[in-house]
Parts: structure tokens; sequence; C-alpha cells
């Protein structure tokens, strides 16, 4: 299947990366300051201004207002039924995205300037590459109830029963209608089965 179409790129009419934040602020009015970026080191408060600027929130008395949120529907809840699998069973796990320094970057680099792992790595706890009887650098599918993602275990202080992988790679992992109603904000994270393959 074909992906791109250089002979149609004059119709899209983003010549470069400042077209492209300005687009993004005029498209997405949550991110407007983001057509402002021009160098390295500049940045902006996505939302609105800095919740706790000069020592003081944007409340009436200037102090912070905490409330319980009951978290009682969707897929939000899943890991508080007892009816969900257990992910110490057998070879299944919770995965995670790992995002780090990638979080909201158009340039994705093949290794993650903070851990040195490539795209494809798995992060595994020790404890769980031992229980399962595989090793560091295992090649391996993991699938879940959406799609596959195919790498490679990494060694990694995690909390055993979970794995991470890199963000946007394991987006084939993830389901498009896990979508906190309020937020809107995807769940990044999937129940998975971890498969070695030879």
């Amino acid at each position: 299947m074909r992906r791109t179409r250089p002979d149609l790129a004059h119709l899209v009419g983003l010549g470069d990366a400042a077209a492209i934040r300005r687009e993004i602020a005029r498209a997405v009015p949550l991110y407007k300051g983001i057509e402002t970026l021009t160098a390295k080191g500049d940045e902006f408060q996505w939302g609105g201004r800095t919740l706790y600027a000069d020592g003081a929130f944007a409340t009436a008395d200037g102090r912070a207002h905490f409330a319980a949120v009951t978290l009682d529907r969707g897929p939000w809840t899943r890991r508080a039924h007892s009816s969900a699998p257990s992910p110490i069973a057998d070879r299944r796990f919770w995965v995670s995205t790992r995002r780090g320094k990638q979080f909201d970057s158009m340039i994705q680099r093949a290794i993650d300037p903070l851990t040195g792992a490539a795209r494809d790595h798995i992060f595994i706890s020790r404890d769980d590459l031992a229980r399962v009887g595989l090793h560091e650098g295992t090649r391996v599918r993991l699938r879940s109830e959406c799609g596959t993602f195919h790498g490679y275990l990494r060694a990694a202080p995690i909390k055993p029963g979970n794995l991470e992988v890199h963000w946007p790679e394991g987006n084939s992992l993830l389901s498009s209608a896990a979508i906190d109603p309020d937020s809107l904000e995807p769940d990044y994270n999937a129940l998975v089965e971890l498969e070695p393959l030879v």
C-alpha cells in the first residue's frame, strides 16, 4: 500500500515546521502558543497560563482546591475489577506506551536519549524475564484485543506484570474506542499476551 504522495505535496501548503505549527494552532485552539515556537528552548504552557504562577493558583483565594472523583465507568476502571485477568498469569502483561523526551515530538529518534533503547524495544523486569523463561534480546510479539506489536525484550527497572513500549510505535496495541468521555483522552494502556518468536 502506498503511504505517501510526494506529487501532491503542493496541495498541503505546509512548506516548513513553522507553517505546520501555525496550522496546529489554527486547527486546535487548546494548542494556541505552539505557533510562537521558533528556536531551541522555546516553550509554551498547553491549555493556558501556568497553574502555580508566582506562588498562587488561579482561584478566588489563590489556593489549590481538591475534589474526590469516582472512577466508575468504562475501560478506565478495568484494573480494579476482580473479573479482570491477572497480569501475572501465563504471559499476560499490562503494557503502557512510553513517551519520555519523545512526547508530542514530530521527530522521533531511532534511539531514546534517556534509556539508550531502540524504538522496537519492550521494557520488562528481570523478574518477569526469569518467570517466563526468556532473556534480554528475545524477539517477541505482543498481542492485544486491538492488534500486535513486534519487538525485542529489554530488561528495565519496571514493576513485574507490566511492560512498556515506545509511542507511537505501540499504538497498534491500543483501543481507539477506549476514550475518557470527559477529557477525550485515550487509554494509552492495554492488556497483552507475550509470544516469543523463533
